[in-house]
């Protein structure tokens, strides 16, 4: 689900960018970003890690220059529309949103492969530096573009700007946010593949295969029935995927605590201590509370549209 959005997004940044040179459908341009994604997630970890930090250098130099080239543009109304608050029937449709978009679970395994010779200790900053820095960016971005847009702000979020911005803009931050997809793109594609590598020990190419095909089947088979509500999709996906994993990573420290507990210290938990994934019983009943119910939220909200 994760690797069609990314696709579907990276279509429409592209198509946003070459519709000033009288450019190709969305489709087509979807379908060259699986291709394009796919070849790369056959490089190794290692690799991956240095073209993604090379391509997200660009897309903070551009939310930098985002908020400084918007601020003639922005109006305080457009924060305090109607549409914009809690008064919107669909006010709990952004959750699955933010979820979606600050989730890194997958990005956290081949982190630890790059940081192995590092401690835990080291390696849990690292995490919340990035997850706070995401936030930040995530903020400036979204302070820009609805100041801006306002209740006209479009789905991908930069062509809504065209008008009041320019094509120029909404061209430069078209690239931004494929490299921005894309980036995530590969990332994503080679923690699968890794995960039917080493968790299902599938060959290399097939475990590729198992990665990549089946997000481009999907595509092909919502084009077909003519199902392109990317907010929906991202919701769903945000809220109950990113919803259930969540629930998976509470069992997970519930199994390593155990295992620490019995006193069988293997290599799977030799670097933890017990004492640094601890968290208060209430604290944690709150949160699973929490997710479960926007899980079922979400599912009731998709089987009463059927």
């Amino acid at each position: 689900g994760s690797l069609l959005v990314y696709a579907i997004m990276g279509g429409i940044f592209l198509a946003n960018f070459t519709s000033l040179f009288n450019g190709q459908t969305v489709f087509f341009l979807t379908l060259l970003f699986f291709a394009c994604g796919g070849l790369m997630a056959l490089f190794k970890v290692s690799k991956i890690a240095e073209i993604n930090f090379y391509l997200t250098v660009p897309i903070i130099g551009f939310i930098v220059y985002l908020l400084f080239f918007s601020f003639s543009y922005i109006k305080t109304e457009n924060f305090f529309s109607a549409g914009n608050l809690l008064f919107n029937k669909n006010w709990f449709l952004p959750y699955g949103v933010w979820l979606f978009s600050l989730t890194g679970f997958s990005a956290i395994p081949p982190t630890r492969d790059i940081f192995a010779n590092s401690g835990i200790k080291n390696f849990k900053r690292v995490i919340s530096i990035s997850l706070f820095l995401a936030a930040i960016a995530y903020a400036i971005f979204i302070f820009s573009v609805l100041g801006v847009s306002g209740s006209l702000t479009t789905v991908d979020a930069l062509s809504g700007i065209k008008a009041a911005m320019g094509a120029k803009v909404m061209a430069i931050g078209s690239i931004i946010g494929f490299l921005a997809v894309f980036t995530s793109f590969i990332a994503l594609a080679v923690d699968m593949k890794s995960m039917f590598r080493y968790d299902y020990k599938i060959h290399r190419f097939p475990a590729w295969l198992l990665a990549v095909v089946p997000p481009v089947v999907l595509y092909l088979y919502f084009y077909l029935r003519n199902v392109d509500n990317l907010v929906n999709i991202l919701a769903i996906i945000g809220s109950v995927g990113m919803g259930i994993l969540g629930i998976f990573v509470v069992l997970m420290r519930h199994k390593i605590v155990k295992v620490l507990k019995a006193g069988d210290k293997d290599d799977l938990v030799a670097e933890i201590d017990s004492r640094e994934i601890k968290i208060r019983k209430k604290l944690e009943i709150i949160i699973l509370v929490g997710i479960i119910s926007a899980v079922l939220y979400d599912v009731w909200n998709i089987v009463s549209k059927l």
